[in-house]
Formats: C-alpha cells, sequence, structure tokens
C-alpha cells in the first residue's frame, strides 16, 4: 500500500495494516498540535475502554536506535483520539480524518451514528419505569441490564438505533412477566396471619412507591447528566494542568492519581446514589407487597 497522507505541515508515514493506512502515534501528536509525543499514548490511556483492536496496537517498528514497540491507530481511532483532544486544530483533524475516509471509501470508518436525543431516550425510559414496576428490581440494576446488553455505559450513549432495540428487549421482559414466564424469584418470608390494612392505606403505600419510582428516575438521570458533563470538564482540566508534572516516574505517578480522583470518584458518587435510591424505592414496594396480604 503506498497511501501518502499529510495533514497540514505533518507527512504521515503510513502503516500497511490489513490494506488499510495505520498511523503512528507520535506523528499524530504532532498533527494535534502536542509538543510531546507521547500525549497522545496518554490520550488513549485515559479513554483506552472506548478502543477496539481495529482502532489500536502495538507493533514493533525499526528505528534510528534499533526496533521499538510504537502504538498505531486506524483512521476510526484517530477520529476519536481527536474527539477527546482539546487542542486548537484538534476539530481541523477530525474533519481532515473524515475527509480521507470518504476518499479511501473505508465505510467501517465512517463518523459514528448520531446518538439518540432525550425526547428520543424517553419511550425507553418509560418502558424501564414500568418494568421496574412490575419487578422485583431496582431502577439502577434494571438499567445496569440495559446498558450491558447494549454494550454502553448509559442510555445517552445509545444511537437511535439501539434505543429501538433496547425498547423490544425492555418489552420481552414486561411481556414475560405478563405472561407468568418470567424467572420466578424467591417469595419474602411474611407472617400467616397479617391484621387486614384499611383500602386507604394501601393507596397512599402505592402512591408512594409511584413516587419514590419517579424519584429514583429522576436522581438517577440527572446524576448521569452531571458525570457526563464533569467528565468533558476533566478532559479539559488535564490538558491544562499536564505540563506541571515533571515527566519522571514519581511525576508521571503524581499525574496518574490525579488523573484517577478526577474519573472515579464521580463514578463512585452514581453507584451510591443508584444504590441509595434503590432502597427507598424497593423499601415502599416491600410495604406495598405487604398491605396486598389478605
Amino acid at each position: 500500500m503506498s497511501t501518502a497522507l499529510a495533514f497540514q505541515n505533518t507527512s504521515f508515514d503510513v502503516i500497511d495494516q490489513n490494506g488499510k493506512p495505520w498511523l503512528r502515534s507520535p506523528q499524530i501528536a504532532e498533527a494535534l498540535g502536542y509538543s510531546q509525543a507521547n500525549r497522545v499514548v496518554d490520550l488513549y490511556a485515559r479513554h483506552a475502554d472506548e478502543f477496539t483492536d481495529s482502532m489500536t496496537a502495538v507493533i514493533t517498528l525499526p528505528t534510528s536506535g534499533g526496533p521499538q514497540e510504537t502504538r498505531i491507530f486506524s483512521l476510526r481511532g484517530c477520529h476519536l483520539l481527536a474527539m477527546f483532544a482539546r487542542t486548537s486544530v484538534a476539530k481541523a483533524f477530525r474533519v481532515w480524518v473524515l475527509d480521507v475516509l470518504e476518499r479511501l471509501g473505508e465505510s467501517e470508518s465512517s463518523p459514528q451514528p448520531r446518538l439518540a436525543t432525550k425526547v428520543e431516550r424517553k419511550p425507553l425510559v418509560d418502558l424501564v419505569k414500568l418494568w421496574v414496576s412490575m419487578a422485583p428490581i431496582g431502577y439502577g440494576p434494571a438499567f445496569r441490564q440495559v446498558n450491558a446488553a447494549f454494550g454502553v455505559a448509559s442510555v445517552e450513549e445509545m444511537t437511535t438505533d439501539m434505543v429501538l432495540r433496547a425498547t423490544g428487549w425492555v418489552q420481552a421482559r414486561i411481556d414475560a412477566i405478563q405472561r407468568g414466564t418470567a424467572t420466578p424469584t424467591p417469595a419474602i418470608a411474611v407472617p400467616h396471619a397479617l391484621p387486614a390494612l384499611p383500602d386507604d392505606l394501601r393507596e397512599r403505600l402505592k402512591a408512594h412507591a409511584n413516587k419514590c419510582l419517579d424519584f429514583t428516575g429522576d436522581v438517577c438521570t440527572r446524576a448521569r447528566q452531571l458525570m457526563c458533563e464533569g467528565s468533558r470538564l476533566s478532559y479539559e482540566v488535564a490538558s491544562h494542568i499536564d505540563p506541571l508534572f515533571h515527566h519522571t516516574p514519581s511525576g508521571y505517578l503524581n499525574k496518574t492519581r490525579v488523573y484517577d480522583a478526577m474519573t472515579t470518584f464521580s463514578s463512585s458518587g452514581i453507584k451510591a446514589i443508584e444504590a441509595g435510591t434503590d432502597n427507598i424505592y424497593l423499601t415502599a414496594r416491600l410495604m406495598e407487597g405487604l398491605a396486598a396480604i389478605r
């Protein structure tokens, strides 16, 4: 393969991987406007879970100092790197990558499908609430099951097609409950001679459970929105404070600790919020279930 690629003042030494052009991380760093060649590798390390084997790899390349392992990226991987980069030329680099992809006719590496809007996700969210109201499962665990089934961290990362398929996935579980074919859960041991509760108390318990469900959904949704906003801001903060760290083992360790703190505290907070609101809702469901026993 003899594809020649250049972006502004950077000429790439193209690596042929299965007939497709891949680029070296040091040259990508240069094209993105970084002064240090390892910045792209650091950027990749902070988002490694979002890259697939078809987007990046480590290969051994000959250098003036002998064979050396080098991380390379496909054009699709380059586009994702530029999405995370906060340099002044990152946007222009993304446009250039997409132009190259279009020119080469690589449909696999075309722009990512459009993410679903909040309005488009609402039917799915409402259906999950219905599922939770029918099954002994909390709001957080229910959404974690949906997200895991479609390989995303939250519904905010779903495309319109994924939302449609996820809606069908949840509906199938609701249908199974209505048909009585869902996996039974162990019954809660209760006394045989419970006193009959007044009808008005049962209605108030039911209304309370619905309020708890709405509260759980609203709080968890808002918390995830704040986490996503915080993640975007942490990337910008990281790009500004990176020059403050010395490029030594101790400096790198300190930088890693700071980056980890910015990205993991919010995630832990989300889990705690989900667990707390789930407990509130499940307590309400337990009282409602006891009230139904005659």
